[in-house]
């Protein structure tokens, strides 16, 4: 009986100690299909920061922020203005970490997006070149709505 209680136990700590070594892949950012069930709901802007040649400008607007709202059939809903008083509606797909985006018929555009770990905040970036060369990165920060 002894001994079976020390076979018993040495197999549990064998098993303890091999599955010590696992860990979890964190597919968050990875997997396309992954970002794309946590973007839905809603989203509060929190910050704009623009850069140009260097020059780094932040803005927020407290008193109007702007809302984005993804819903699974792949539209978003804008909210903008004084108090909410606009409203644009953009169809909407994520590839590649990528979303990409378009409205009234425009040519999609692609901004590359981040979710945070703890799945609350929201990242999209996006880079450009103006038409005098000048090199423009735009990053837009969003913390989730419960």
């Amino acid at each position: 009986m002894k001994k079976q209680l020390i076979l018993t136990g040495t197999a549990v700590l064998l098993t303890c100690v091999g599955l010590s070594g696992c860990e979890e892949e964190d597919t968050s950012q990875n997997d396309s299909g992954n970002i794309e069930r946590i973007i839905l709901g809603s989203w509060k802007w929190v910050e704009t920061i623009t850069t140009v040649d260097g020059n780094t400008t932040s803005y927020n607007d407290t008193e109007n922020p702007t809302i984005l709202t993804f819903y699974d059939n792949g539209t978003m809903k804008v909210v903008y203005g004084i108090g909410g008083s606009e409203t644009d509606w953009v169809d909407y797909k994520i590839e590649n970490n990528k979303l990409i985006g378009s409205m009234y018929g425009l040519p999609s555009n692609s901004n590359d997006i981040s979710i945070s770990e703890d799945d609350k905040y929201l990242t999209v970036s996006s880079d450009g070149v103006y038409p005098d060369g000048r090199i423009m990165n735009t990053i837009g920060k969003f913390i989730r709505l419960e």
